[in-house]
């Protein structure tokens, strides 16, 4: 599959997959002594490279403050990727390594907004709708999210999210529904 795509591609590129798979990789012991060595020790150089970026001041031309760090320079757009790479401060690392976390440092935000995005899916994985849902006006939703709902009935929030035409509001929104009706079941299943 090409990571263009791919749902959540800012978590799945390639200067990343060693993170991702080193935990599954020791979980199976595929992966011998000498090779875990190998991948720690990039890991290790990657995050020496995000701190070095993060640490590195120089001075900005335009502005009046007197430094700025590497990151802050690559978040704002001030300073390239082969400028970064050239810098002096970084040559005792690979390249490879630096990009690596300059790409991490200049796309954090993102990132972090990704990885809240896939917590949320996985929370509706799990989000089950009752089927007296379709009963109510769902007036909250979108016209189009409404009628594909009622019309395809899904039993997760994360079926219903799926849906062409649904927006990540309707999800929203379809949640309240589901939080609700689930704690209306939970008061009239207790005893009085």
């Amino acid at each position: 599959m090409f990571t263009s795509s791919a749902e959540y591609r800012l978590l799945l590129r390639q200067d990343n997959a060693i993170d991702r798979l080193l935990p599954r990789a020791r979980e199976l012991g595929t992966l011998s002594a000498e090779d875990l060595a190998v991948v720690e020790a990039r890991i290790a150089e990657r995050e020496r490279a995000t701190h070095r970026l993060r640490s590195v001041r120089i001075a900005r031309e335009e502005e009046d403050t007197p430094t700025s760090s590497l990151a802050q320079l690559l978040c704002s757009g001030s300073i390239s990727l082969d400028s970064v790479l050239d810098r002096a401060e970084l040559a005792d690392l690979a390249r490879e390594t630096v990009e690596s976390a300059a790409i991490e440092v200049r796309y954090e935000g993102y990132i972090r907004r990704q990885r809240r995005e896939v917590e949320r899916a996985v929370r509706y994985e799990n989000l089950l709708v009752a089927d007296s849902i379709w009963d109510e006006p769902l007036l909250e939703l979108s016209r189009e999210g409404r009628e594909k709902l009622r019309k395809l009935r899904p039993t997760t929030v994360a079926q219903a999210a799926r849906i062409p035409g649904i927006s990540p509001a309707d999800a929203a929104v379809l949640v309240i529904y589901v939080e609700r009706e689930r704690r209306r079941a939970s008061l009239a299943a207790t005893p009085s």
